[in-house]
């Protein structure tokens, strides 16, 4: 599969003329924003994504004089969502936050009516998060060990709850999953609100989520963590051993979040939505308690995500394909 970089996709002449015109972009970006700015989480309301999204929101409006208002578009993966922003009116009042969910649906979603990388220009980078496998705590697995063995034993296949498919905990239990040499079932959900009351319900006995969305939870002895991916364990979860530590390779890398905006948006535009995601993320206030939640903070420059969004899909693309994960 062949793969543009982030950075040199473009539009044809006319659309590049016309979007970055200097009367269009001096009209567009002079008295920006001029009214309340919409920032889209493709997910459920609740889940680790929305989460983050409500707490940056919060922190950017201190240095506009207007509201930024978190509207939730779940479903698909993050594909619903991300289409709402791609179509919308490249202005910089309607935004989204995306990230290597937008790099999992394009390299899984065979049917799109829009591309979910191509389609938007890069704000920055907001926040990386470690993913991780945690099961209801009325289960008998005390450690991946335990559910290894199994999985390898029992007749039927354990399920696996994620915020839906091409998602990038979906990917993290099928790697898992491949590298254990087990075979699990997956339950797809529109976010990880809806799949996390499942698993704490008992409906199912499994998921991979982000640490972000279950710290909560593992702090009210509600879940239980068995392993959490990267090269070392998280500050947020110190007891809780990495994949690598337990014996499963292949899992170094968390979930990153970026915000983004329709590919068309004038330059000055995102250069001062990313000043303005950057003086947010500056906050030791805003750090402290994103860190609470297991999420570290990134470079919020549109530079820092292209690169990101480029490096995930030259290296994830072979693991998909190998993987044969693909959705219509």
């Amino acid at each position: 599969m062949h793969i543009r970089p982030f950075l040199t996709i473009g539009f044809s002449a006319g659309l590049l003329a016309a979007a970055f015109s200097p009367a269009l972009v001096s009209s567009a970006s002079a008295a920006w924003p001029e009214k309340t700015i919409q920032l889209v989480v493709p997910f459920a309301a609740g889940g680790s994504t929305d989460t983050v999204a409500r707490m940056v929101a919060a922190e950017m409006a201190k240095y506009t004089d207007q509201s930024i208002v978190v509207t939730n578009k779940p479903g698909a993966g993050s594909a619903i969502g991300s289409q709402v922003v791609a179509r919308a009116e490249p202005d910089g009042y309607t935004i989204l936050m995306g990230g290597q969910a937008n790099v999992m649906v394009s390299l899984t979603y065979t049917k799109l009516s829009f591309d979910p990388v191509k389609d938007f220009a890069p704000v920055g980078l907001v926040v990386d998060v470690p993913n991780l496998l945690a099961v209801n705590v009325d289960t008998p697995y005390k450690n991946l060990a335990d559910l290894i063995r199994a999985a390898k034993a029992e007749p039927v296949q354990i399920a696996y709850a994620s915020a839906g498919n091409g998602t990038p905990a979906h990917l993290v239990c099928e790697t898992f999953a491949i590298n254990a040499g087990i075979r699990m079932t997956h339950v797809p959900y529109k976010g990880n609100a809806p799949a996390v009351t499942d698993l704490l319900g008992g409906q199912v006995p499994a998921m991979c989520n982000n640490l972000s969305g279950t710290l909560p939870y593992i702090r009210g002895d509600k879940m239980r963590i068995l392993a959490v991916t990267g090269t070392k364990r998280s500050p947020a979860a110190p007891d809780v051993p990495t994949f690598a530590e337990a014996g499963i390779k292949g899992l170094n890398s968390g979930a990153w979040m970026a915000m983004l905006a329709p590919a068309a948006t004038p330059k000055p535009v995102i250069a001062r939505l990313s000043e303005i995601l950057g003086k947010a993320l500056e906050s030791a206030e805003l750090r402290k308690r994103l860190a609470d939640i297991g999420a570290s903070t990134l470079a919020a420059t549109p530079a820092a995500a292209a690169e990101r969004f480029n490096d995930d899909l030259q290296t994830l693309g072979p693991v998909v394909k190998r993987l044969g994960l693909k959705i219509e």
